[in-house]
């Protein structure tokens, strides 16, 4: 997916543009936008783009991009979308190595059948807890799980903040947690509970990938994290609900684009 937005450093940006005219930074700034959502500027689209050709610009806005004949590049915007390559890519390869399950050794396996004899022996009131908590909404549903899972929080040994980390970095297009309280951890040892460590791994970078979730609908809406973490949410993320879409037969018009937006918000039922 493409990053919608790139690095703004100002105080550059102010010095670069000092012998342009405020409109000529507008038309900069069009242009910029113009390349980071196509990678280029075809030159015969540029009157429409900003309401003058490539000839009557003045020299000062020329010298900001390459020409090669038909398209228009800015050096230094490319640069930085390299850049946002790379930290993605390292950040996905640091995903990968945290959430890869390590190998069986028998002092694993020796607490895996510890861990189930322990199982054996839960009182029947939490099973009954367990049992009843799937029969509610989400948000009841974490408010059961909490008062049960809380207090085995530090026995499970998760490491909260390392997916939280892993969290910011992945789903960087995605609102930051910056605050690890009671009701996450829950929920977090809820889904691993459920799924798996690497499952849930796999979970982030699925919502890294999804368009939809990450602001290309129609309201611009962006998943949170608390949200992914819901119990019906996370499910429809794992069985691949909000992949991207293509279409060969793609319609053009666009009153029929709107409604296929509003189509597939209800389709997933994302309440905004």
């Amino acid at each position: 997916m493409k990053a919608p937005a790139f690095q703004f450093y100002a105080q550059d940006f102010l010095t670069g543009c000092t012998y342009l005219t405020n409109e000529e930074i507008g038309m900069y700034i069009k242009m910029l936008c113009k390349q980071w959502t196509d990678d280029k500027i075809p030159v015969k689209r540029l009157e429409f783009l900003i309401g003058k050709s490539w000839e009557s610009l003045s020299e000062d806005l020329k010298d900001k991009f390459d020409f090669d004949g038909e398209f228009l590049t800015n050096k230094r915007l490319e640069i930085e979308r390299q850049k946002q390559l790379e930290k993605s890519e390292k950040a996905k390869q640091s995903a990968d190595r945290r959430w890869k399950k390590p190998p069986e050794t028998p002092k694993n396996k020796r607490k895996k059948e510890s861990m189930r004899t322990h199982d054996k022996r839960t009182s029947e009131s939490d099973a009954f807890l367990e049992d009843r908590s799937m029969k509610y909404e989400d948000e009841v549903e974490e408010e059961i799980v909490v008062e049960t899972a809380v207090g085995k929080i530090e026995s499970a040994k998760t490491n909260f903040e390392e997916i939280i980390t892993v969290f910011n970095q992945v789903c960087n297009q995605l609102p930051q947690v910056l605050k690890l309280n009671d009701q996450r951890k829950a929920a977090i040892n809820s889904r691993i509970k459920e799924h798996g460590l690497e499952t849930v791994g796999k979970a982030l970078q699925m919502v890294a990938d999804s368009d939809f979730l990450n602001g290309a609908n129609q309201s611009g809406w962006k998943a949170s994290f608390d949200w992914i973490f819901k119990p019906t949410n996370f499910n429809k993320i794992i069985e691949g609900n909000y992949g991207n879409r293509t279409s060969s037969n793609a319609k053009s018009d666009s009153n029929l684009k709107q409604s296929a937006n509003d189509a597939v918000d209800a389709m997933f039922g994302v309440s905004k």
